[in-house]
């Protein structure tokens, strides 16, 4: 009929458009190094950490779409986009993958920042979900999702296919999660036990670190953890005010931090995370920005404030620090995760 378009007509164009439509000219990294003029401390000081972006929904990835993509909206409408709730988590791969723990979604969200794809994964075995993921651990080709509603680990491929679970047994409240390659170990943190449980990566339980108690190696709501390179970790003993350092083994080695209101001090600290320099850094949930400290504990600079625009938080949550020195922030009531970046060694002239 005329000014209609008939069946043969449709099926010409879309076998037209997906003959030209996957062809995308390749695009640059999402999270570029640029000269940008938001770094800290303020100027005339010399810039230390630098804001390099932020991610906070699909949509942030600018991936152009094809001309194929574009007709299958025309005709089957637009799909969801991936758009960050609570983020609690966030790690990156060396491949440009950066996965987010969502609490609020029940989601891990994975952002491609070099392919610009994206995609999501909850779905466990009997057609489960998960109910709270509040942190992650990227361990060979897997991800290891902590669930605190669940009180266990939930491991998906990385295509987030479910694997296996493990800890419902013993775990209470579980709310963070490191794994040392030294050893093959993988550290979860017991905000309800008050402590450090020990496992393989099949989830073989192989010991507990600590108690309740104020005393050294002995946790008060301990929320997050850390491992360096040296397979140190590093504890938020969150309502004990400080951050602990344990060897491999579990011995305590030194801590720091106290209650106060004061740079050097804390109020509630939650993520924690070391760059390749050694410094540590920590966000604290009540200052609302991220202390950070040399290795031994003494306060070198800190950045952010309370608010919503760039380089400001609202109950920043999780750390991650790369080998690049960049740092990822998972900036929780503000639904996004930030990035910055080290640009020099804080404290040094």
């Amino acid at each position: 009929m005329h000014g209609m378009w008939t069946k043969r007509s449709v099926l010409n164009l879309i076998f037209l458009l997906l003959c030209c439509g996957g062809c995308i000219a390749p695009r640059d990294e999402v999270l570029p190094a640029t000269r940008t003029a938001i770094v800290w401390p303020s100027p005339p000081e010399p810039g230390r950490i630098r804001h390099i972006g932020v991610i906070s929904t699909q949509e942030d990835l600018k991936r152009r779409s094809s001309w194929s993509q574009g007709l299958g909206e025309l005709f089957f409408g637009k799909r969801k986009i991936g758009v960050l709730r609570a983020p609690s988590a966030v790690a990156i791969r060396a491949d440009g993958r950066l996965f987010v723990a969502d609490s609020a979604g029940g989601v891990v969200h994975v952002f491609n920042l070099l392919t610009r794809k994206y995609n999501q994964f909850t779905f466990l075995d009997r057609d489960g979900t998960l109910q709270m993921p509040v942190a992650l651990a990227l361990i060979d080709s897997n991800v290891y999702v902590v669930d605190s509603v669940l009180h266990k680990v939930c491991v998906f491929d990385n295509n987030g296919k479910f694997r296996f679970s493990f800890g419902s047994e013993r775990l209470k409240r579980p709310s963070g999660i490191a794994y040392s390659p030294l050893d093959g170990k993988i550290y979860v943190v017991d905000t309800g036990g008050h402590t450090l449980n020990v496992f393989d990566k099949n989830g073989g339980f192989l010991g507990q670190i600590g108690s309740r108690g104020v005393e050294p190696g002995r946790f008060n709501f301990p929320t997050h953890l850390w491992i360096d390179g040296e397979g140190k970790l590093y504890v938020s003993d969150t309502l004990n005010y400080r951050v602990q350092i344990l060897s491999r083994d579990g011995r305590f080695l030194k801590m720091f931090g106290e209650h106060g209101d004061r740079p050097g001090y804390f109020a509630h600290p939650f993520g924690i995370a070391t760059d390749s320099l050694g410094h540590i850094y920590v966000a604290d949930r009540q200052f609302e920005n991220i202390q950070v400290f040399d290795s031994d504990g003494r306060i070198l600079m800190a950045f952010g404030k309370e608010g919503s625009d760039v380089g400001e938080f609202w109950l920043p949550a999780g750390l991650y620090i790369d080998e690049r020195n960049r740092i990822y922030v998972a900036d929780s009531f503000n639904k996004r995760i930030q990035v910055f970046e080290l640009l020099e060694v804080p404290g040094d002239e």
